[in-house]
């Protein structure tokens, strides 16, 4: 008896104010996946999207504006109907009230580790 091989999966992470001391009281740790056989197609399609828009480099929240409120409607649209691509996120509100040395083992870091795998 044959057995089929599990699905591959190309998983994106990106954080937002991770950092300790940024002065920050919220980071946000998201992740976006897809089958390894949709990433191709999902990547052009962005391009694409990218390309009408002018949008060039790394989509940021913090460059959007005005100007820009058409794009990223439309690519908040797109990843909403993007129905292979599946997103998760975490938002850690009032960080610096985190007590790492009874959770973490007095380590942010560990934290952080910690929060990219509950993703």
């Amino acid at each position: 008896m044959t057995s089929t091989p599990p699905a591959l999966y190309n998983v994106y992470c990106d954080e937002s104010c991770h950092l300790e001391n940024d002065h920050q009281p919220v980071m946000v740790l998201g992740a976006v996946w897809c089958r390894k056989d949709e990433a191709r197609r999902l990547g052009a399609e962005l391009r694409d999207l990218k390309t009408r828009h002018n949008a060039r480099g790394e989509l940021k929240w913090s460059k959007t504006s005005a100007a820009r409120q058409s794009f990223y409607l439309e690519l908040v649209d797109w990843l909403l109907a993007a129905s292979p691509l599946h997103y998760r996120g975490v938002v850690v509100q009032n960080k610096q009230e985190l007590n790492h040395t009874a959770f973490n083992q007095g380590d942010h870091d560990l934290f952080y580790y910690k929060m990219q795998f509950s993703l």
